[in-house]
């Protein structure tokens, strides 16, 4: 049994494209509409109260409630960028945040769901967590790199 050459290159760019959209829909599964933060906008601190805390991959989400300007209480949701394991390594776990705790969260915001947030700089009634490796720097609301999700 021969195969032409023709026939040949149309199948392995047929297995590219196929191995190329499975490697997208991988992504897009993975992250969803998390994916658009404004990465250099950073709000707060604010005061938020934590409703529930899902530690669970991909990324742990913190739900709760944030009072408006207005004075009005919205309910939001804080993805933390790093996984479960990334944060262990940092001295979370799935009791680090309880219903009901009072958090002053420094945060990025989505790009179009306005009450949706990537976590910068968490503090948990007075105690500061570490977010990313080398976070212990960031202790102190002084610091003054813009990565501890100080606001300036």
């Amino acid at each position: 049994m021969t195969i032409s050459m023709n026939r040949f290159v149309v199948c392995i760019a047929a297995v590219g494209v196929l191995l190329l959209a499975g490697l997208n829909a991988a992504t897009f599964a993975h992250h969803g509409g998390f994916v658009n933060w404004q990465q250099e906008s950073l709000i707060g601190p604010v005061t938020f109260v934590a409703t529930s805390f899902a530690f669970r991959f991909p990324h742990p989400q913190i739900s709760g409630e944030i009072r408006d300007e207005t004075g009005q209480v919205r309910p939001w949701v804080i993805a933390l960028r790093q996984t479960p394991t990334g944060l262990r390594a940092q001295g979370w776990n799935r009791t680090s945040i309880k219903s009901g705790d009072t958090l002053d969260l420094t945060y990025s915001p989505h790009v179009s769901a306005e009450n949706v947030g990537i976590a910068r700089r968490v503090v948990v009634n007075g105690e500061f967590l570490p977010i990313e490796p080398g976070d212990e720097e960031c202790r102190t609301t002084t610091t003054p790199y813009r990565r501890c999700g100080d606001v300036q």
